[in-house]
């Protein structure tokens, strides 16, 4: 069953006319302790607040002044120390400024919090002369604090901030990091050499001059990089997500949802690609997205005719809506514009997720919102399949009509050929017998094939693109198959193919 229920309020925030213009006024994180799960909540000009998810209270929370901003979301985890009292640590990169919206620098800072203590108690601090984009706790690396800097570097740090050789190489202007997410080694496909223990797996998205890069980095007794992939993606991204089976999608500006799979072999990452859907009726600005496991998402929006919130869950590998849910605005942000709303999608478990509905400040400044403007923070309950199935996408190809725009390809065959019947008759047949594996395999072997013969027409044009560039043949004469292309001669005269 796939469903997206109603939201719970965790929280509302108010805006202060003295906070520092910042795009995202409130940022989260969350993360499950030994008998419950809490929010770790950065407010802009105010300080950090932990809200423990199942009473829905705040549970610790300390000021950091008017002048504070956030660099990422604050990050917690609980740990057991000798005397088996439960400790919980947070962490925040922020940056604090002296005037206007002139940095002092980022300090990343630790504090401890337990069941008897409401305050966060701050325990240290390190000042970083490198910009910080990402903060990392995870609770299987228990020895560690990971630091992900705006170029996409990588720093591994202890978890008490007591090392204080805190240092980065120079910072790479050409690069910089769009997103990152961190996973377990146990659990994920996406490692890429042994199991060490107390490690982490992490995977970036690197902008490097027009290029989009995937990398993924070891992160053990050292920290080491793997290869990059470059990714066929063009123009802004809004947002993006990845789930540790491999499942990653981006988000564009110009509304395209594109989807992968992730696998990884001997240092290399390799993709396929699932699809892109182009979105419409969003104010894509607004967006953010959610990968949930295996190839469902989440996919979140201000819609333009509606003027609402859209909550949209998709299975990317059959290009189907499973299930949407649509919310009013927060009437404490229904004066403001709403394309200049943002929303962030943050997992909580495999039951819910974190939204946070706040104003973008670097478009409304602070003093000129409307009186009672406040960043909200929901919980959105869900339920999906643990696994994408053909079953669970049939009878759905159209319920995401709505958000799709047309496709200008040409017109659907008004009859199948004798192999697509075959393979209905085949898929028919295994749901009649509620055979479902049988069903998928049928169907993802004719993708395969599918596929393949796709690469061999594209490689066949290709290699008789060259074969015409190096004068074997007229443009307009025929291909003979035995005939070979000499890469060295190709690559001296510097012969390139075009797509």
């Amino acid at each position: 069953m796939t469903t997206i229920g109603d939201p719970l309020i965790l929280s509302r925030h108010e805006i202060s006319p003295k906070t520092i213009p910042q795009s995202r006024p409130v940022l989260g994180s969350c993360s499950k302790g030994v008998k419950d799960e809490y929010a770790s909540i950065g407010i802009v000009g105010e300080g950090i607040s932990i809200i423990d998810l199942t009473s829905l209270q705040p549970d610790a929370a300390t000021l950091l002044g008017p002048e504070t901003t956030f660099a990422c979301p604050p990050v917690s985890r609980t740990v057991t120390e000798e005397s088996r009292q439960q400790l919980r640590q947070t962490y925040a990169a922020t940056e604090t400024h002296s005037s206007g919206s002139a940095t002092k620098g980022t300090t990343i800072s630790y504090w401890t919090s337990s069941a008897t203590l409401s305050s966060l108690e701050k325990h240290r601090s390190l000042t970083s002369g490198q910009s910080i984009q990402a903060l990392y706790a995870p609770s299987w690396h228990i020895d560690a604090l990971i630091v992900v800097f705006t170029d996409g570097d990588v720093a591994k740090l202890d978890s008490k901030l007591e090392e204080a050789n805190f240092s980065k190489k120079r910072h790479n202007p050409r690069r910089r990091l769009i997103w990152s997410f961190i996973f377990d080694p146990s659990s994920s496909s996406l490692v890429w050499k042994h199991k060490e223990p107390n490690s982490s797996v992490l995977l970036s998205v690197i902008q490097d001059k027009t290029d989009i890069l995937l990398r993924h980095t070891f992160v053990g007794s050292s920290v080491e990089h793997g290869e990059e992939l470059p990714l066929q993606l063009t123009g802004e991204i809004i947002a993006s997500s990845c789930e540790n089976s491999g499942c990653i999608s981006f988000f564009g500006k110009d509304g395209v949802l594109s989807s992968y799979l992730l696998e990884s072999h001997r240092g290399k990452l390799f993709t396929t690609h699932l699809d892109s859907l182009k979105i419409q009726s969003f104010y894509n600005e607004t967006a953010s997205l959610l990968c949930l496991g295996s190839t469902h998402i989440i996919l979140v929006g201000i819609t333009r005719n509606a003027g609402d919130i859209a909550i949209l869950l998709w299975d990317v590998q059959y290009s189907v809506l499973l299930s949407e849910q649509r919310l009013p605005i927060p009437s404490n942000l229904s004066s403001i514009r709403q394309e200049s709303l943002r929303l962030q999608l943050i997992r909580c478990n495999e039951s819910q997720s974190m939204l946070i509905v706040a104003p973008d400040l670097t478009i409304n400044r602070p003093n000129q919102l409307p009186a009672g403007a406040k960043s909200n923070i929901l919980l959105i309950p869900h339920t999906f399949p643990q696994k994408s199935s053909l079953a669970n996408a049939i009878g759905k190809a159209d319920a995401g009509k709505a958000w799709l725009n047309p496709s200008k390809s040409g017109c659907v065959p008004s009859t199948l050929d004798e192999q697509r019947e075959g393979i209905l008759g085949g898929l028919t047949e295994s749901f009649q017998k509620d055979n479902i594996e049988a069903a998928d395999t049928i169907f993802f072997d004719w993708i395969n094939e599918q596929t393949a013969a796709v690469k061999a027409a594209v490689k066949a044009e290709a290699k008789r693109y060259l074969a015409v560039a190096l004068g074997k043949i007229p443009e307009d004469g025929e291909m003979p198959e035995d005939m070979e292309i000499d890469k060295e001669e190709v690559k001296r005269k510097g012969i390139v193919v075009k797509h």
